[in-house]
């Protein structure tokens, strides 16, 4: 191999090298995503005579109080999503949406609607930085500014709760998720899928996982994908949980049931084999009760994550 040649083969590996890692930090960040905080309140809901308006901070009325409802999703933003009625038969709102000087805005889109959340964090019962949109009896979603994140392919959108920028998508009856940047976490493979509630004070809860399940003859069975859309555990499980009260950014521990037996999970690891009644886990003493036979007896959890029984 001449010199030449040798030099065209490391430039090569080089630039793949390269394109490859471009394409794994491209693809991380799309998992990450920043929640806007509501550093000021401008503006509120005003209710008169049944109904709404909004005014700002100052009590200026900006829209008049004649809308059966009204929602701020992002009280610092003038963006007001106002209902000027209500199909009881279809269910469907009819919506226009206003800035503060009562100008119609985001027109291009029919049926815009606030996404209700559940959080511990805010007050703010909605979103603030997703909308949603309903189109042939389908929703999609687009930022506050008015850019389309997805089509209108789903037939529901909510928002997961304690899990902000991060929603439950319905397609063909099957639930799946994406987040606000509509990057697919988990593909519509599922018949319900639930937050697992973790949070840290660094990251709060963005790196929550999901429990997920599939009806099967037998029933339910209920697995676990991670906040990067990675499966951890197959849906196998008739009852699931995580252990939250463990922080690790690596390391999940599930007390799960097989075959009427509770057991104990590190990732796919069995680390308390599956042959209690129950397991409960006791974070102040970091350790686990279990119950078999109707005895109760503990087992701790030594500092190198092995376990040691002391029933």
């Amino acid at each position: 191999m001449n010199g030449k040649l040798k030099w065209i083969i490391i430039i090569a590996v080089i630039i793949v090298l390269l394109l490859v890692a471009g394409f794994i930090i491209i693809n991380e960040m799309q998992y990450h995503y920043t929640i806007e905080q509501i550093k000021e309140y401008n503006y509120f809901v005003l209710e008169q005579e049944g109904k709404s308006g909004v005014i700002d901070k100052s009590g200026n009325v900006i829209i008049p109080a004649e809308y059966i409802a009204v929602q701020i999703p992002n009280p610092s933003k003038p963006v007001f999503i106002c209902i000027s009625s209500y199909d009881e038969e279809t269910k469907d709102y009819e919506t226009v949406v206003y800035n503060e000087k009562k100008e119609t805005i985001l027109s291009e889109f029919k049926n815009v609607q606030a996404i209700p959340i559940d959080t511990n964090i805010e007050t703010n019962p909605y979103e603030k930085s997703n909308l949603m949109y309903k189109q042939d009896g389908k929703y999609g979603i687009i930022t506050i500014e008015g850019k389309e994140i997805t089509k209108p392919i789903y037939s529901q959108i909510s928002s997961l709760n304690y899990r902000e920028g991060t929603f439950i998508v319905v397609e063909n009856g099957l639930s799946g998720v994406i987040n606000m940047k509509g990057k697919v976490i988990i593909k519509n493979e599922y018949d319900a899928i639930i937050s697992d509630n973790y949070y840290n004070q660094t990251t709060n809860n963005e790196q929550a996982g999901f429990i997920v399940s599939q009806k099967t003859e037998e029933g339910y069975r209920y697995g676990y994908i991670n906040y990067h859309g990675r499966t951890i555990l197959k849906p196998e499980y008739t009852e699931l949980e995580r252990v939250t009260q463990i922080p690790s950014e690596k390391d999940y521990y599930f007390i799960a049931f097989k075959n009427g037996q509770a057991g104990l999970l590190k990732n796919k690891k069995e680390v308390i084999h599956f042959e209690y009644e129950d397991i409960q886990y006791y974070s102040v003493n970091n350790i686990f009760i279990v119950q078999r036979n109707g005895k109760q007896g503990a087992i701790t959890r030594r500092r190198k994550r092995n376990f040691k029984t002391r029933i």
